[in-house]
């Protein structure tokens, strides 16, 4: 059974930098339930954090879980555009190295912000804008194991939705057609391991976790994405009214 990391928001105090804590992941991760997995075994990758990084572009990708609409700030400068509520963002150039971004609300003097270390040529570097209280915090998403592999696709799904209290998470892919649990529950503000199969056509769709009677064939929350050979995806769960979406962070 592969083990889950919970994302303990209360646990980090608006704008400290996590980068470090989150990949030592022993203070800030804790187990929150297994994932069922049948495909090949996880290649458990490299740490990207703490290199050398030398000059050129990173690119941040920005997921806001909160409903309102969203200001980025990179070492304190203004971007261009806006975030939208509960929306995943077009990846933002940022010079390669240390940043501080701010992730505040439009017409706000503060929101919450976090230090990243940005790498050239890369988008999977993915932040994240919750609420802890009435608090807006950004969090750095870990991307331990996120290393690419030729041959072989991998996605993750980060749970930012607080509708639903524990969700279940199935899967087909080209070399599993058949539906299989993922994980459950997957707990909000949780994140699964990688997953890897084949590329190709891959299909997520997500129900309550309480609920004794959903199927496959009744999960009215769904996703149909393609993953490329070599591709780190993150497939992320956000509110949508009542109800839940399902949005497939951009490939890095």
């Amino acid at each position: 059974m592969r083990d889950m990391q919970k994302i303990e928001l209360s646990a980090l105090a608006p704008g400290r930098r996590r980068g470090a804590a989150w990949l030592a992941g022993a203070a800030l991760l804790s187990l929150a339930g297994c994932l069922a997995y049948t495909g090949p075994s996880e290649d458990l990758g490299t740490q990207r954090f703490g290199g050398s990084i030398g000059g050129g572009t990173g690119h941040v990708v920005v997921v806001n879980g909160v409903p309102g609409v969203l200001d980025v700030y990179v070492d304190g400068n203004l971007q261009t555009g806006t975030v939208a509520g509960r929306s995943v963002a077009t990846p933002i150039s940022v010079p390669a190295g240390t940043r501080s971004i701010e992730l505040r609300p439009t017409g706000q003097k503060i929101g919450g912000s976090t230090v990243v270390v940005a790498i050239v040529d890369q988008t999977q570097t993915i932040l994240a804008a919750v609420t802890v209280g009435s608090t807006l915090q950004t969090e750095l998403i870990p991307d331990s194991s996120s290393t690419s592999v030729p041959g072989v696709s991998r996605v993750r799904v980060l749970n930012l939705a607080s509708n639903v209290p524990g969700l279940s998470v199935w899967n087909t892919r080209p070399d599993a057609p058949a539906p299989a649990l993922l994980v459950s529950p997957l707990l909000s503000n949780s994140i699964s391991r990688f997953v890897q199969g084949s590329p190709g056509s891959w299909e997520f769709r997500v129900w309550d976790a309480t609920s004794p009677v959903t199927t496959w064939d009744g999960a009215v929350t769904r996703l149909v994405f393609d993953v490329a050979s070599g591709e780190v995806r993150t497939v992320v769960i956000l509110d949508n009214g009542g109800g839940l979406r399902l949005l497939a962070v951009p490939a890095n």
